[in-house]
């Protein structure tokens, strides 16, 4: 279970990211409120460069569609990032996808998550993991007995991920979840993938699966993203190949479709996490 509790500072900062015996010193992470957490939907929204084991922390780009968000809506948080495209829940923490300059041995996002000294990590991973499991890329249909076995690595690495966050940050910090936007069906990465296949599995076993680590432990909260974006007018529109939404209308980055849906929840998980943390002195 998730508590308010006295556990010991995020350490990683005084021994280094890579964590153990002989780690680097600190190499001057930024400190910030919030952290987006996530794949490349979070590195989209951000225009933030894949977090690495040279930058493990990345601050959203001066214009990005989160950085104005945050302007427009005027809140003052410190914000920064740390995504990793093309990654499952399973290789987000530290990424050997094949595609990408691995992370070396030792190395941990996690662990840079805890180095920000954030109050609030927003985490959303399970769309690549849902994808595959779904056969995108695979030569041949999955297994049934192998879409179980990526279903219980992606439960396993959510958990993993959440201890890490749990036992690496000071008390009075929450985590919120955010169930992954759907996909839209039609050419390029998603050909040959059943769209409607992986969006059941987002609102069967993704959505209940996240909602649950929201319901037994304290300090996390999950938001259904999903349904929120959804229930916009026009939504299908922002897609720009079924996944991310990098389309650009009228003059928009399509990520700033999501202002009104995701930030306004960021800020009310914010205010009870900062909440909870005041009454608990």
């Amino acid at each position: 279970m998730r508590r308010w509790q006295t556990m010991g500072s995020a350490l990683v900062v005084a021994t280094g990211l890579a964590g153990g015996a002989g780690a680097d010193a600190d190499p001057g992470v930024p400190t910030a409120d919030v952290v987006f957490a996530g794949d490349s939907m979070t590195a989209g929204y951000t225009q933030a460069a894949d977090s690495s084991a040279a930058a493990p922390v990345v601050v959203p780009e001066a214009g990005s569609a989160l950085d104005r968000d945050l302007a427009a809506l005027r809140f003052d948080w410190r914000a920064a990032v740390v995504a990793r495209g093309g990654v499952t829940a399973e290789r987000w923490d530290r990424s050997d996808v094949a595609w990408a300059p691995r992370d070396p041995a030792g190395f941990s996002r996690v662990a840079a998550v805890n180095a920000t000294g954030a109050e609030l990590v927003v985490l959303m991973l399970g769309t690549n993991d849902v994808l595959q499991m779904a056969g995108a890329g695979a030569s041949e249909p999955l297994t049934e007995a192998e879409i179980e076995r990526r279903w219980s690595a992606y439960e396993a690495a959510m958990l993993e991920a959440l201890d890490g966050l749990d036992a690496g940050r000071s008390p009075g910090t929450g985590v919120l979840l955010l169930k992954p936007l759907g996909v839209v069906a039609g050419p390029g990465v998603l050909e040959g993938v059943d769209a409607a296949a992986v969006n059941r599995w987002m609102d069967e076993r993704v959505g209940p699966f996240l909602e649950g680590l929201a319901a037994d432990r304290d300090g996390v909260w999950y938001f259904d993203a999903r349904a929120a974006f959804e229930a916009l007018p026009g939504w299908e529109r922002y897609y720009a190949d079924g996944i991310h939404l990098y389309r650009v209308i009228d003059g928009t980055y399509g990520f700033a479709a999501l202002r009104g849906v995701l930030l306004p929840e960021v800020g009310r998980v914010l205010r009870e996490v900062r909440a909870n943390a005041a009454s608990a002195e």
